[in-house]
């Protein structure tokens, strides 16, 4: 729910450019819309979030450090 709620304090804006990250560091990490990649895509967006509400506001910043935490050895 804290994510949610935090969410819900982002403009449009932000949350659009937060949503372009988060579908570029899907294909960064090769993750489709199937049932299996359900789990890691979720992973990914609540690792974005906290990213975001740990104080980055660069989308890019917070794909490429997403990425990094999802797939450290690439």
């Amino acid at each position: 729910m804290g994510c949610v709620m935090y969410i819900e304090m982002l403009d449009n804006d932000q949350l659009a450019r937060l949503r372009i990250a988060f579908d570029k560091a899907c294909n960064d990490l090769g993750l489709g819309t199937n049932a299996d990649d359900n789990g890691r895509r979720e992973h990914l967006a609540m690792l974005m979030v906290a990213l975001s509400k740990g104080g980055e506001t660069d989308p890019d910043v917070i794909r490429t450090q997403a990425v990094h935490q999802m797939h450290p050895e690439g």
